[in-house]
């Protein structure tokens, strides 16, 4: 049986977000991008430890990247209700 790989997605998008530099001068933009990152990050994260519970261990690359294929994330049609 594999080792299971679970992230902290709290640490990772904290991780993410304390790496980006904005391009803007003003304080809400910087603060929308931030925050669409942070979620977008959380929620990769989330989608990535349910994906590993299926164990990535021991599979074929291909079969690898077919799963990894269902981390694909659109923030604009998960904050869309």
């Amino acid at each position: 049986m594999g080792k299971e790989i679970k992230l902290d997605p709290k640490e990772f998008a904290n991780l993410v977000i304390s790496n980006y530099q904005s391009s803007s001068k003003e304080f809400e933009v910087i603060a929308k991008e931030h925050l669409t990152l942070y979620l977008t990050a959380y929620m990769l994260i989330e989608r990535f430890n349910e994906l590993e519970k299926e164990n990535l261990y021991g599979v074929s690359m291909e079969e690898f990247n077919r799963r990894l294929d269902k981390l694909k994330f659109s923030p604009g049609s998960f904050f869309q209700k």
